[in-house]
C-alpha cells in the first residue's frame, strides 16, 4: 500500500512539472520549483529506497517467522516421526522374534513333513502290498464262494435226506410209542414186575409202574405198596407229588402219575389190607378219579364201594390231598376236643382226609396210634356196617397195604 502511495505522488509531481515546463513563460519562474521538486523527488526516491529497504527487512522478518513456525512444525513432525520410527523399530524387533519362532516352527514342520513323507512312502508301499494281498484275497474269496455254493448245494441235498430221515424217525417213534402199553391191562406178559407205560398216546409223558399180573387174572397197576416199614411215609408235599420208594418194594407211585392214569382212561380202585395175623380184607371202588395239581389232587370220584374192609374212604370224596407241610383238611369237633394242640397231618401221614376221619392206609407208627387211644386194638371202619379186623397195636408195624388200579373195570390195588 505504501509503494502505491509513493507512486501516485511521483506521478502527480511529474504532471505539475510538465505543465509548468510547457509554459515557456513560466520556465524560469519555475526553475527553482523544479530544483525544489528535484530535491523532493530525491528525498522521495530516498524515502522510497528507505521504504524498500525497510520493507525488505520486514519481509525478511516475516519470512524468518514463517520459517521458524515451519521449523517448529517440522521439529514436531520429526519428533512424531522419531516416535513412530521407535515404535516401528520395536514392532520390527517383535517381528524379528516372531520370524525366528516361525523359522524354528518351519524347521520343525519341515522335519515333520519329511517324517510324513517317509511314512506316506511306507504306507504307499504297504498299500501296494495290501492291494496285492486284496487281489489274492478276492481270488480266494471267489474260490470260497464257489466252494460255499457247492457246500450249500450239498447241504440242501443233505437237508432233504435229513428231512426224509426225520420223517422215518417220526414214523418209527410213532410206531415205538404205539408199542408202549397205556396201562398194565395192555401188557401180554404174565410175569409181574416193572414196566414202562404211556397212559396217553398223544402225550409224551411216560413212566415206570409195577404191574401185578397174578392177582385175580392180572392187569393190576400198583400205585401204593407198604408191608414191612422199610420206607418212611412221613414225607412232604413234593415227594408225595413226584413219588418215592422202590417199585420192587415199598413205594408211593406219585400224585402226578395217579392223576395222569385216572384222566387217561376210567379206572377202578382196589385196596388190600392184611394184618399181622395174616387176615386179609379188601375195599373196591368202581370209578376212581384224582384231580390235577391245580386242585391239590382232589379225590374227585370213588364210585360204588364193595368189599370186606368197610367203606372208610367214601367220606373223603371231594377232599384235597394233605401232607405234613401242606394241610388241606379241617379238624373234626371230636379231634379238636381230644387234641386241640395237634393238627391232623401231625398225627398221621399223607392221604385224602375229611376232618381227620380215620384212615389206616398210611398210619404213622410213632404218633397216630398214641393220639387216638380209643383205636388201640381192633380197627373198626364202619360207615356202612362193614368191619376190618387189622390190628394196629402201639409199637407194631402198620398193616400190609396194597393199592391197585385197573383200567376198564379192572381195579387199582392200593
Amino acid at each position: 500500500m505504501e509503494s502505491d502511495v509513493f507512486g501516485k505522488l511521483v506521478v502527480s509531481e511529474a504532471t505539475k512539472f510538465v505543465t509548468k515546463y510547457n509554459t515557456c513563460s513560466n520556465l524560469q519562474l519555475h526553475s527553482q520549483e523544479l530544483s525544489s521538486t528535484n530535491e523532493k523527488l530525491e528525498k522521495t526516491v530516498q524515502g522510497i529506497e528507505t521504504y524498500g529497504i525497510n520493507k525488505h527487512s520486514i519481509m525478511q522478518q516475516n519470512n524468518f517467522l514463517s520459517q521458524r513456525h515451519s521449523i517448529e512444525s517440522l521439529e514436531k513432525t520429526i519428533q512424531e516421526i522419531l516416535a513412530l520410527v521407535t515404535k516401528q523399530n520395536f514392532i520390527v524387533q517383535e517381528n524379528n522374534l516372531h520370524c525366528q519362532k516361525l523359522n524354528s516352527n518351519i524347521e520343525s514342520l519341515e522335519k515333520t513333513t519329511q517324517g510324513i513323507v517317509t511314512l506316506v512312502t511306507k504306507q504307499s508301499s504297504i498299500m501296494q502290498e495290501n492291494n496285492f494281498r486284496s487281489q489274492e484275497l478276492n481270488s480266494n474269496l471267489n474260490n470260497l464262494e464257489k466252494t460255499v455254493q457247492e457246500i450249500e448245494t450239498h447241504v440242501i441235498k443233505q437237508v432233504w435226506k435229513v428231512n426224509s430221515l426225520e420223517e422215518n424217525v417220526i414214523k418209527i417213534l410213532q410206531s415205538v410209542e404205539k408199542t408202549l402199553p397205556e396201562t398194565c391191562a395192555d401188557i401180554s406178559d404174565c410175569q409181574s414186575g416193572v414196566y414202562h407205560i404211556q397212559p396217553r398216546t398223544r402225550c409224551p409223558y411216560t413212566f415206570e409202574v409195577f404191574c401185578d399180573q397174578e392177582y385175580e387174572g392180572g392187569g393190576w397197576l400198583v400205585i401204593h405198596n407198604r408191608y414191612d416199614g422199610s420206607v418212611g411215609f412221613y414225607r412232604d408235599w413234593e415227594e408225595y407229588e413226584a413219588g418215592f420208594g422202590d417199585l420192587h418194594g415199598e413205594f408211593w407211585l406219585g400224585l402226578k402219575k395217579i392223576h395222569e392214569l385216572t384222566y387217561a382212561k376210567p379206572h377202578e380202585l382196589h385196596i388190600i389190607l392184611e394184618d399181622i395175623d395174616g387176615k386179609v380184607v379188601t375195599a373196591h371202588y368202581d370209578r376212581f378219579v384224582v384231580g390235577g395239581p391245580e386242585t391239590k389232587y382232589v379225590l374227585k370220584s370213588l364210585g360204588t364201594y364193595t368189599g370186606t374192609a368197610g367203606d372208610s374212604l367214601s367220606i373223603h370224596a371231594g377232599m384235597k390231598f394233605t401232607t405234613i407241610d401242606n394241610d388241606n383238611d379241617a379238624p373234626s369237633r371230636h379231634q379238636r376236643h381230644l387234641n386241640s394242640h395237634v393238627s391232623c397231618q401231625q398225627q398221621c401221614t399223607s392221604f385224602w382226609r375229611c376232618k381227620c376221619a380215620a384212615d389206616y392206609v398210611n398210619l404213622r407208627e410213632d404218633s397216630c396210634i398214641s393220639v387216638m387211644p380209643s383205636i388201640d386194638k381192633e380197627i373198626t371202619q364202619s360207615s356202612d356196617g362193614g368191619e376190618s379186623s387189622g390190628r394196629v397195636d402201639s409199637g407194631q408195624p402198620p398193616p400190609d397195604v396194597v393199592v391197585t388200579l385197573v383200567e376198564n373195570a379192572r381195579p387199582i390195588i392200593l
